[in-house]
């Protein structure tokens, strides 16, 4: 009987992790399509958790174009959408975003109601905290330290 309650306890702290993440993952999905990127395209993994403290998901921002859909630059970041209290109705999520090669970490706060994790903010205001010309910036880098290599 004792382990049928230990795999019970353990089986609902699955559950609760599944599910923070699985809100985390759709918190960034609305946080991303709200950036309204005009030059890049993204997309995202989860990574393997590290700690209890917060969920991080590796996006990858790349250039397609019509002559090479492949591209060849791209950016690395990893958002890291940190676990809070959301026991208020609403609440601020923080979403701390570092980009590859960078010990910035950018913040990104998002208004999120409680239960069902809906993200309040718009996109504007989601939009004035990141800045596509980040992306664009260490893409140049990237292709100045090429061209100096070859």
């Amino acid at each position: 009987m004792r382990n049928y309650l230990n795999f019970v306890k353990v089986k609902q702290a699955l559950t609760t992790v599944d599910l923070m993440a699985h809100s985390s993952q759709e918190i960034l999905k609305h946080v991303l399509a709200s950036l309204e990127l005009e030059l890049y395209s993204y997309s995202f993994c989860a990574l393997a958790p590290t700690d209890q403290t917060s969920d991080k998901f590796e996006v990858c921002f790349s250039h397609p174009t019509q002559s090479k859909p492949i591209p060849q630059d791209a950016v690395y970041c990893t958002f890291s959408i940190l676990h809070q209290d959301s026991s208020q109705i609403e609440y601020i999520q923080n979403i701390d975003v570092q980009f590859e090669g960078e010990r910035v970490t950018h913040t990104i706060k998002v208004k999120c109601k409680s239960f069902s994790k809906e993200v309040l903010s718009t996109k504007e205001s989601i939009k004035k905290q990141f800045h596509e010309h980040w992306i664009t910036n260490l893409i140049e880098q990237k292709q100045k330290m090429f061209k100096h290599v070859s």
